[in-house]
């Protein structure tokens, strides 16, 4: 059963709209899904959608913040996570760690307002809270980004003995530069 005409997507202008649209993503995949979009023509599947962007409003309307960040593109660490001996950088690693701390933040969110945001939360129902890529990360990157020093205690050994080194050297630079 169609419930629109044919040219419907010409009547609405429908690729103005993607376009407008796109402006508002945040990252290439989530451009590329609102390229795909098209008018649907399945009564079910345009109330499920209503139903959650009416869901989506209500919690814009009380103050209920989803999630506190934007979801980073991390499609080229996923793909370099699937290729035995690729290395990420700390940088990449960081994007990844910000990735599952706000699907963390979302599960949470969702927890205990299935009541509200019922078919919201059964987007979601298939995600499980993950606290050991966090650790994980947190026990060899901090903060900033930088790979601390005891992340190995090879590491740690190559680093204590460059910073004895460089005070021999600016030992050695520094009675030379006085004579």
């Amino acid at each position: 059963m169609n419930v629109y005409p044919k040219n419907l997507a010409e009547q609405v202008d429908f690729n103005y709209i993607l376009h407008r649209l796109q402006e508002y993503c945040y990252s290439s995949k989530s451009r590329d899904m609102v390229q795909s979009l098209t008018p649907s023509a399945s009564f079910a599947l345009i109330q499920l959608q209503l139903t959650e962007t009416n869901e989506y409003l209500l919690s814009i309307h009380k103050g209920d913040s989803l999630i506190s960040g934007h979801f980073p593109d991390v499609a080229n660490e996923l793909r370099l996570l699937g290729i035995e001996n690729a290395v990420l950088s700390t940088a990449q690693t960081v994007q990844l760690r910000k990735l599952v701390i706000l699907a963390n933040e979302l599960i949470r969110f969702f927890k205990d307002k299935e009541m509200v945001y019922p078919f919201l939360k059964k987007r979601i129902d298939f995600l499980e809270e993950d606290k050991i890529i966090i650790q994980t990360i947190d026990d060899v990157i901090d903060k900033e980004g930088v790979i601390k020093d005891d992340a190995s205690a090879l590491l740690s050994s190559i680093r204590t003995n460059l910073q004895t080194n460089r005070k021999t050297a600016d030992r050695i630079y520094n009675s030379y530069s006085t004579t």
